[in-house]
């Protein structure tokens, strides 16, 4: 089987995402295209199509409320569901207690009934190379078939560009005094400073541009004896404005995206689209140089190309005069109705900007209702001593991922009030076979000497593969010391392990290896595992972190099942206890 590493799974995911998101930028293109017909020019639209490329390569994914694709409806699976269920039965209010790590960052999100208080931190890959992933997994099949189809496409595109440029770069330069002072002429007449050489050759089939650091004017062989000058100088100003609006570069862009896309039939319309569009804003840019009247000529002049000479090729080097036939109605609608005339690029820019900000970002995660989130100060303030809370070393967003396979990740944390662990989150989703393996997992919580207090063991049915999400891995409560790692390793063989994500912008509190190994530091961040805590009492046991006062308010802010300590003193008034609790306390006769 062949091994696909993970940074290529990687990018084919982002392709993915990139080339969805896009496909839905290119509707609402569409959809402006329609309403602000013969409202815009051609030049205008054409920075639309701007917006769509730069889409397609954008390597960010940054989360917003504004986001259009906030809109669209998220698949929910039965675990995700589940989750959402068991986080839904905890109190909807959760409160802070005593912890602190370096740098913290306190959260309050997925307690469950059981008063869950998490330490997060981003999981990751060791310093070793990722494992490969096979064809057992049809991502990596996928990914393949990708890689294959990429590969195939970008050496035809470069294959024929290379040919072409190599038989370009033999021809003779076109020397006739009159053709290169009318060439100079045109390049007057549009603002261009530019060297260029001419060459007729019998390669081409239309007057094209070709090049862009050192751009050719290719005109078929024969071209300059059977037409007049006026004519020529029509197609020099078309072909220079493709080299003033820096078409050729915009072509090799357009090639990019349509080799790392070329599985989305969205996105070769929309080149399709972007090529017809640039020759009428080049069209345009051609007729805003012209005197008064003189347009029906230069639409003779493209009528006759478009007749007498067969479509080239198209080529991302290359941009021509005759390079799509099936626009000859428009493009001789446009010419005969236009009119050199200042059009205000206000509604466009707004267009654009509503556009970037609406579709350059993603659909925020808070769906997920296994995130954690971070509270505000005063939220933070105003909660109860009673209520757990989750301590965060990450801030929720995916830096990378590792498996940790065999390896072992640990975090460290700092508390200043007894607490107890019940749970463990971490960010991640299983990978290899379909059925995960028989062997079980390990969480160890162990003290500052990296001594195992408790060892958990966990099915690695805990995880599922496709997209990471939080999982929440109870435990048994255990109390904590002041200061402690956790750790998680998993043993399994490389082909089907756990990927643990990490947050390379995190303060860094994470560690390598495992307890009997020893830790050593992990440079890359914080790894996104969080304990999950809750607070004790001053003797140790699970209590409501009360106080001396009203003990009718201690018994009321207890949670079901809980401990309560009861401090000394002497309580007159008389209380109603309506939920199973344990109290513990001193009295006259020393019980309760």
């Amino acid at each position: 089987m062949i091994p696909i590493p993970q940074y290529l799974l990687d990018v084919f995911q982002w392709l993915v995402r990139s080339s969805f998101h896009a496909s839905i930028l290119l509707a609402m293109i569409l959809l402006v295209r329609a309403v602000v017909k013969g409202k815009f020019r051609f030049r205008m639209v054409y920075w639309l199509w701007m917006v769509l490329l730069l889409r397609l390569i954008w390597p960010l994914n940054l989360q917003t409320t504004f986001s259009v694709f906030n809109l669209i409806p998220k698949k929910i699976t039965p675990e995700q569901y589940l989750s959402a269920q068991t986080a839904e039965e905890g109190p909807s209010n959760q409160d802070t207690i005593g912890l602190r790590q370096s740098e913290p960052v306190i959260s309050d999100t997925d307690a469950s009934s059981d008063g869950i208080l998490v330490a997060t931190n981003d999981a990751v890959n060791n310093t070793t190379a990722a494992p490969a992933v096979t064809f057992n997994d049809p991502m990596s099949f996928w990914c393949t078939v990708w890689l294959i189809g990429a590969e195939g496409l970008a050496a035809w595109v470069l294959f024929n560009n290379f040919r072409l440029w190599s038989i370009i770069k033999r021809e003779r330069l076109i020397t006739r005094q009159e053709i290169l002072e009318l060439l100079e002429d045109c390049k007057s007449q549009l603002g261009l400073q530019t060297v260029i050489g001419i060459v007729e050759t019998d390669k081409v089939k239309t007057p094209c541009l070709f090049g862009y650091l050192r751009p050719r004017l290719l005109l078929p062989g024969g071209i300059l004896d059977e037409m007049e000058q006026r004519e020529l100088r029509y197609v020099f100003l078309h072909e220079l404005g493709h080299l003033k609006r820096h078409d050729i570069l915009i072509g090799w862009l357009m090639a990019v995206v349509q080799v790392l896309h070329w599985f989305n039939p969205a996105v070769w319309f929309a080149m399709a689209q972007i090529s017809r569009d640039r020759e009428l804003a080049c069209d345009e840019l051609a007729l805003s140089s012209l005197k008064d009247g003189e347009s029906k000529e230069y639409g003779a002049t493209i009528l006759t190309f478009l007749e007498r000479f067969a479509r080239q090729q198209r080529l991302p080097a290359m941009a021509g005069i005759a390079e799509n036939q099936s626009l000859l109605k428009r493009r001789i609608t446009m010419i005969a109705q236009f009119k050199n005339k200042k059009i205000s690029w206000i509604p466009v820019i707004a267009i654009i900007l509503l556009l970037l900000a609406t579709t350059f970002t993603s659909a925020q995660a808070d769906s997920d209702p296994n995130t954690a989130k971070e509270p505000s100060k005063t939220e933070t303030a105003n909660t109860s001593p009673s209520k757990p809370e989750m301590l965060v070393l990450d801030d929720g967003n995916s830096a990378g991922k590792r498996s940790i396979a065999g390896s072992g990740h640990a975090v460290f944390f700092e508390t200043e009030k007894k607490s107890e662990l019940v749970a463990v989150m971490l960010y991640g989703s299983r990978y290899g076979y379909d059925q995960p393996p028989k062997e079980k997992f390990h969480v160890w919580l162990c003290d500052m000497d990296q001594q195992v207090i408790e060892d958990f063991e966990f099915p690695y049915s805990t995880f599922k593969k496709g997209d990471p999400k939080w999982v929440k891995m109870r435990v048994k409560a255990t109390q904590l010391p002041d200061r402690f790692y956790i750790c998680v390793g998993f043993n399994a063989e490389q082909t089907k392990g756990v990927y643990v994500h990490y947050d390379g912008a995190a303060s860094g509190n994470s560690y390598k290896g495992l307890p009997k190994d020893g830790f050593s530091e992990f440079e890359e961040g914080d790894w996104m595992i969080r304990a999950v805590v809750r607070p004790m009492g001053g003797n140790g046991a699970s209590s409501s972190s009360v106080s001396s006062g009203n003990l009718q308010s201690m018994i009321d802010a207890a949670e079901t099942g809980a401990t309560v300590e009861i401090p000394a003193g002497t309580y007159e008034e008389s209380i109603k206890v309506d939920k199973s609790l344990i109290l513990k306390g001193a009295s006259r006769d020393e019980c309760i």
